[in-house]
């Protein structure tokens, strides 16, 4: 998808003296971890052949960007932005030097299309002890992050930066755990990470109501 980028007028925004609390006199982080069914794209990975880890990117992605919070970014001159996309990243783990290269595929495109990027991208991030692949020599600007961890099942995790008011950091920072079964279903663990500048619990609400929506019906919204 062509990236285009709009421009917020803070003077008129309704969330202004939100943002300016929080970027200039409490720069604020929070995260949240919860616990979200995947039975049905754990079915659906098995029935398709697809390793589970693209499928729950796509809808994860997918849930990323209905909230027009999640895509806000500032520009080196202070300006508050809006993409009308933003993309993964997520990184590509090599065994032999236990360290990752980062890897970045466009989600805001068909399954079938994502997916033939993804498997690209993975095989290029193989190649490389870079830090992202060949085809993103630097990290796009209209990028958040988000990793999984396969082998752990946490209740709760959370990265730290610095609270800088001249830098803000606002994509979000997405990390899942390791799915485990109980009794007849699988759940596994999704933190998010959020700046209180341009988001809310109101806005994570939002996005983990999205992606049980999304989870519970991957037959539906994968296309």
């Amino acid at each position: 998808m062509e990236l285009e980028i709009k421009e917020i007028n803070k003077k008129e925004w309704s969330r202004r003296d939100l943002y300016n609390y929080f970027t200039k006199i409490m720069p604020t982080y929070f995260s949240l971890t919860v616990d979200v069914d995947v039975t049905e794209i754990v079915m659906y990975s098995k029935k398709n052949k697809i390793t589970f880890f693209p499928v729950s990117l796509w809808l994860i992605s997918k849930a990323v960007n209905e909230i027009p919070n999640f895509r806000l970014a500032q520009t080196k001159d202070k300006k508050l932005i809006e993409y009308n996309h933003i993309i993964p990243m997520f990184p590509v783990f090599h065994k032999a030097e236990q360290i990752v290269t980062n890897a970045c595929a466009d989600t805001c495109q068909s399954f079938s299309a994502f997916l033939i990027e993804y498997h690209e991208q993975v095989e290029s991030a193989r190649k490389t002890i870079k830090f992202v692949t060949s085809k993103y020599p630097y990290v796009p600007q209209n990028v958040f992050t988000i990793s999984m961890l396969p082998t752990l099942h946490f209740n709760a995790i959370s990265e730290f930066f610095p609270l800088s008011k001249d830098k803000p950091l606002f994509n979000p920072i997405i990390i899942a755990g390791k799915y485990v079964k109980t009794g007849e279903r699988y759940t596994m663990p999704i933190s998010l990470q959020i700046n209180h500048a341009v988001s809310d619990g109101y806005h994570a609400s939002i996005f983990y109501d999205l992606l049980q929506k999304y989870f519970s019906a991957p037959d539906s919204y994968i296309k």
